[in-house]
């Protein structure tokens, strides 16, 4: 659906603060957008700065909203803008919730598994580069690094590190650097580009990362995984760390 698209085209580029604009319930166009399922809008109103997350007096999100109504297009693009899955409203209910209250399946499956991923450090897969770089630690403790490392985007890795290569270091609240992130989910360009940058592949490595690599891979990519742990045992051997190499544990 786009709704009067042209109409609202008009009021962004005239009165552009009226994005940010609030009715007697706290919600925003963007709420509104959300609510009726205009997708053209709701693009629209992310490109002009709208904010994903922001909250009405209930606690709710754009992203509930599109959640409740079922609009998978837009539910969607609040995603690829880094909308927070992981957000409960006064109630205590995720936008997966409101989703299965009103039976739209898909909007659930793809919501509960995108918090489900999130829950366990492992970030959104379909976010760009410029959405990556508006990122700032979440609360789960992710950094933009660990969502440029899960999402292999290699591009946005290097430019991250360019601005501050201290944030190889850090950890989110899984335990997780970027460089694990990178290895479980087997992305060797990406452990190449944090090892180069200082990332230490010696670190030690939560322990349930090492169940959950053996679980997440299947056959077809053993040959990749061992790619990945030879080079980071290489860089073990080559930089001279004093500690066991971990991070390629989690990848056997």
């Amino acid at each position: 659906m786009s709704g009067n698209t042209d109409k609202v085209i008009k009021i962004v580029a005239t009165k552009p603060l009226l994005i940010h604009a609030r009715d007697r319930d706290g919600n925003t166009p963007l709420h509104h957008a959300c609510v009726c399922g205009h997708d053209t809008i709701t693009r629209h109103l992310l490109e002009h700065g709208a904010d994903v997350d922001a909250v009405n007096n209930f606690g709710c999100t754009p992203l509930h909203k599109a959640a409740l109504g079922g609009h998978m297009a837009c539910v969607e693009l609040l995603v690829e803008n880094c909308a927070n899955v992981l957000r409960k409203n006064q109630r205590g209910q995720y936008a997966a919730d409101l989703a299965g209250w009103r039976m739209h399946t898909a909007v659930t499956r793809y919501l509960r598994d995108l918090g489900h991923r999130n829950k366990r450090g492992r970030a959104h897969t379909t976010l760009d580069l410029a959405a990556i770089m508006k990122i700032q630690t979440d609360e789960e403790g992710n950094t933009r690094l660990h969502y440029a490392a899960s999402c292999n985007k290699v591009n946005a890795v290097l430019a991250i590190v360019q601005q501050d290569n201290a944030v190889v270091h850090a950890n989110n609240r899984a335990g997780h650097t970027a460089l694990h992130l990178a290895a479980i989910e087997g992305h060797y360009d990406i452990v190449t580009a944090l090892v180069n940058a200082g990332a230490n592949p010696c670190q030690l490595t939560p322990v349930r990362l090492l169940r959950v690599s053996r679980d997440y891979f299947g056959f077809n990519r053993k040959g990749l995984l061992r790619q990945i742990y030879l080079h980071v045992m290489y860089e073990c051997a080559t930089n001279s760390y004093d500690s066991v190499p971990e991070v390629a544990f989690a990848i056997i």
